[in-house]
């Protein structure tokens, strides 16, 4: 089914806050339209195509999580003292540690 240029801005609304009803009755939730499920797929394309998303946002949850570890080593390094260049070493070698770690 196609939407028009209106119904597909409501869609993209709607979806940010949880789920869309299409014209014809279909529910469409947020999480699946992120993971990429159509409406015609199975229940085995549904749960590869969810975990399949699920392995991809707990990846750079552990990306973002090390990157902001390393900047706050960074700023501490900093503010004890530490030259920036040998501070910005630091948090990052913290940081990819942390990404090391965390697979």
């Amino acid at each position: 089914m196609t939407l028009s240029p209106w119904q597909r801005i409501k869609r993209r609304l709607s979806l940010m806050g949880g789920s869309y009803e299409h014209p014809d009755g279909f529910l469409e939730l947020d999480f699946e339209a992120d993971a990429g499920i159509e409406r015609g797929d199975s229940e085995a394309v549904k749960e590869r195509k969810l975990a399949i998303h699920a392995a991809r946002q707990r990846t750079w949850q552990k990306v973002y999580g090390g990157i902001l570890v390393g900047v706050a080593a960074c700023y501490l390094a900093v503010k004890m003292g530490v030259p920036t260049v040998d501070a910005i070493a630091i948090g990052g070698l913290v940081s990819w540690g942390l990404m090391l770690i965390a697979r």
